[in-house]
C-alpha cells in the first residue's frame, strides 16, 4: 500500500509505502544468495557460507539494508507505474523502517513530468504547413555554384604548385570566368560523377534537398513556437539543469572533435562553466519545455519512433558502444528519434 502527497512546488510526489513482512524475507534470501556469492570468508568457498556465518560475520543490519536496497528497487518502479507516475530523475529514497522479520518502510521523493495544458496544436500545425515553401532552384543559382567549384578548384590547383592558402584563395577570387579551370567531364570525375551533367544534375537536386530541410526547419520552428506560445506549462528546475548538461557535454563533445579540449576554450574565452550555464539558460529553458511538449503531444497521439529506424540506429550504436546495455541503447535512440517522429506527425494533419 502506498500513499502519495503532491508537494507544493507540484514538480515532485512522496510516495510513502510498506513492503510486507512476507516479501521482505523473499527478498532477505536473495540478498542472502548476492553476499554469498560475493564474499571471502576462510574455511567456506564462495557462495558456500551458512546463513548463520554471514549473519554472525557481517550482522543483520548489513544484510537488512542490502534486502532493502534489493527490495526497493524492485518495488518502487511498480509503484510509480500503477500510480501512472512518471520520474524524471532518480527518486530520493529514506528507509524509514527497517528490522528483520517486519515490513519494510519508504518514503521516495520523485521529481515527475509537470502538468501540461496543451493548446489545439493540431490547428496550429496545419496552419503553419498549408504556408510550407515549395522551393525551387534556377538555373542562376546551378551557375552560381558551378562557378563557385571552379574557382575552389583553381585555388586547389594553385596550393598544389606551391603556392601559400591564403594567396591561393586571393588569386583564386581575382581570376576572370573564362580564366577558370572549366567544368569538363575529367572535373566531373573528380568529383565522382560520371561527367559534367551528371555532374550539375546532382548539384541542383542538392541545392534542392537543402532548400527543403531549410523550409521544413523552418515550418518545424514556426509550429513549436505557436504551441509553445500558448502552453500552460510550470517546468521543474531539474529538467532545466539537465538541459544545460546536455549543452555543455556537446560543446565539450565538438571542441574535442575540433582536436581541442573544454578546458583550453574555457581559459581561452575567460569563461567558466557556470558562466556558460548562466548564458545558456533561457535557451535551456525553451529546449526543455519543447522536450517536454513533444512527449507530451507524444503520450497522447500514441506516437512513437518507427521501429525499423530505432532497431537500424540501435545496430549501428552498438558497434561504437559495445559495452552498453541494449535495452538502455534502444531507450536512448527511440527517445533521440521521438521529436522527428512527432513533428513528422504534425505536418501530415493536413
Amino acid at each position: 500500500m502506498a500513499t502519495i502527497t503532491k508537494k507544493p512546488d507540484e514538480s515532485s510526489v512522496e510516495v510513502r509505502a510498506e513492503i510486507a513482512a512476507d516479501r521482505v524475507a523473499k527478498y532477505r534470501n536473495k540478498a542472502l544468495r548476492e553476499i554469498n556469492s560475493e564474499v571471502t570468508i576462510n574455511g567456506f568457498r564462495k557462495g558456500s557460507v551458512p546463513e548463520n556465518i554471514l549473519v554472525q560475520r557481517l550482522g543483520e543490519a548489513a544484510i537488512m539494508e542490502h534486502t532493502a536496497s534489493i527490495a526497493i528497487s524492485d518495488e518502487l518502479p511498480e509503484i510509480l507505474a500503477q500510480e501512472k507516475i512518471i520520474a524524471i530523475e532518480t527518486p530520493k529514497v529514506t528507509i524509514t523502517k527497517l528490522a528483520a522479520g517486519n515490513p519494510i518502510g519508504f518514503t521516495a521523493l520523485v521529481t515527475v513530468m509537470p502538468e501540461v495544458t496543451l493548446p489545439d496544436y493540431i490547428t496550429i500545425a496545419k496552419k503553419h504547413a498549408a504556408s510550407l515553401e515549395k522551393p525551387a532552384v534556377s538555373d542562376e543559382e546551378v551557375v552560381d555554384m558551378t562557378r563557385f567549384l571552379r574557382r575552389e578548384r583553381a585555388r586547389i590547383e594553385s596550393v598544389e604548385k606551391g603556392a601559400e592558402p591564403d594567396v591561393a584563395y586571393e588569386e583564386a577570387q581575382k581570376l576572370e570566368e573564362n580564366a577558370l579551370p572549366p567544368l569538363d567531364d575529367t572535373f566531373a570525375q573528380s568529383l565522382g560523377a560520371t561527367n559534367a551533367a551528371e555532374l550539375v544534375t546532382r548539384m541542383r537536386e542538392n541545392m534542392l534537398a537543402d532548400k527543403n530541410r531549410k523550409a521544413q526547419e523552418k515550418m518545424r520552428l514556426a509550429i513549436i513556437e505557436g504551441v509553445l506560445e500558448k502552453t500552460s506549462l510550470k517546468l521543474p528546475a531539474v529538467l532545466i539543469e539537465h538541459e544545460l548538461d546536455r549543452m555543455f557535454d556537446r560543446l565539450a563533445h565538438d571542441i574535442e572533435q575540433a582536436g581541442s579540449t573544454i578546458k583550453a576554450y574555457l581559459k581561452s574565452t575567460g569563461k567558466t562553466p557556470e558562466a556558460l550555464r548562466t548564458e545558456w539558460r533561457e535557451p535551456a529553458e525553451k529546449r526543455a519545455k519543447v522536450q517536454v511538449i513533444v512527449h507530451e503531444i507524444a503520450a497522447k497521439e500514441k506516437i512513437k519512433a518507427d521501429p525499423a529506424v530505432v532497431s537500424h540506429e540501435v545496430e549501428h550504436m552498438k558497434s561504437h558502444h559495445r559495452d552498453v546495455d541494449e535495452q538502455t541503447l534502444r531507450m536512448h535512440v527511440e527517445s533521440a528519434l521521438l521529436p522527428d517522429a512527432v513533428f513528422s506527425w504534425l505536418e501530415g494533419q493536413k
